[in-house]
């Protein structure tokens, strides 16, 4: 009996963009770190914005924060 043919899908993976303006250690780092984990084929890019707050010093929060979302494998811009 022979195969069934199969079309190959040509279209890209869809996936969500999350604009993150919480100031870290936001509790919602976690849950999207969580999420990611749990769908590692979603693609995900999540928006943060960390010079639109008081102070002109650098938060080292935000550093740590964005190289854990990178290491779960999340796009951050």
């Amino acid at each position: 009996m022979p195969m069934p043919h199969m079309a190959l899908s040509t279209e890209p993976p869809t996936g969500i963009m999350i604009p993150l303006y919480t100031d870290p250690p936001d509790p919602s780092y976690g849950t999207i770190i969580e999420e990611k984990n749990n769908h590692p084929s979603v693609p995900m890019i999540v928006i943060i914005n960390p010079f639109n707050g008081p102070g002109l010093s650098k938060d080292p929060n935000y550093a740590i924060y964005i190289q854990r979302l990178q290491s779960s494998g999340i796009m951050v811009l």
